[in-house]
Order: C-alpha cells, then structure tokens, then sequence
C-alpha cells in the first residue's frame, strides 16, 4: 500500500530506498506496506509457483503476468493513494 498524502499538495518526503513486497509459501509476507511516493518496489518469488501480481487501484495500476524470481524492473508507487494487490493464480492472496 501507498502512504495516503493529501492530493495535489507538494510530497513532505523523498522516496525511500527499495521495498520488498516478497511472496513466500502462496502468500504476500507483508500484508500491509506503508511507502512514500516515488518508492520502487521488488515482489520477489520465493514459491516454487510462479505468481502473477497485479494492482487495479487508481492510486497503482500495475500486472507483473506470470513469473519466478524476480521481475527485472520495480514498481514506481507514483501517486499517494492505496494499491490494493492480488494474484490471478491464487485468489487468497491480498495485500
């Protein structure tokens, strides 16, 4: 999730260093991430399944389809809001 900002005003901080929003046994190991705008986030895969993470938030729009490992490129949170993700393989998994 993104750290809520009021809406046009001027970011009160910089973008902190890298996040990692991990997903270990079918599950994000973080539920709950509070990040600043500007923050790039890894969401590396440790299962043995690959996942596909996906955000349909206006605060965060994003979909990292099918993969092991970890994506080559981060996720930017550029806008203050909350991004709310899933997985299309495996619907229990929120964050």
């Amino acid at each position: 999730m993104a750290l809520l900002e009021p809406v046009g005003a001027k970011a009160p901080t910089k973008p902190m260093a890298d996040v990692e929003i991990a997903q270990a046994k079918r599950e994000f190991t973080t539920r709950l991430t509070l990040i600043t705008v500007g923050t790039r986030a890894l969401f590396p895969n440790f299962d043995t399944v690959r996942h596909h993470v996906y955000s349909l938030s206006p605060a965060k729009t994003f979909e990292l389809k099918l993969y092991a490992g970890v994506p080559n490129v981060p996720v930017v949170f550029d806008k203050p809001g909350i991004a709310v993700l899933g997985c299309n393989i495996h619907d229990n998994m929120a964050a």
